[in-house]
């Protein structure tokens, strides 16, 4: 299916303008097609951020849970027990 394209309007300071034509000339692209593809980049960008975000959020819950774990559990030895599941599994 082919996208419908769309005219849009856009205000930059003339300095950035001038950036974006010499970074569209020594690439040989027009600038619709730098505003396409920056602006899919960043949506990209922010999208991986948020990830990232949600994984360090979620890996710190996961730490506090078991150090909350770790204090209420009365459970001694369980490297031994490790040790012994371990061997019994390579038999």
């Amino acid at each position: 299916m082919k996208s419908k394209y769309m005219r849009i309007n856009l205000t930059i300071p003339e300095e950035n303008l001038n950036q974006i034509d010499e970074f569209c000339k020594g690439e040989n692209i027009s600038r619709s097609e730098f505003v396409r593809e920056a602006s899919s980049s960043f949506m990209a960008f922010k999208t991986e951020e948020k990830d990232k975000e949600k994984i360090r959020e979620n890996r710190l819950k996961a730490m506090l849970m078991m150090a909350e774990f770790r204090k209420k559990s009365t459970f001694t030895g369980g490297t031994e027990i490790i040790r012994k599941f371990r061997d019994e599994r390579n038999r």
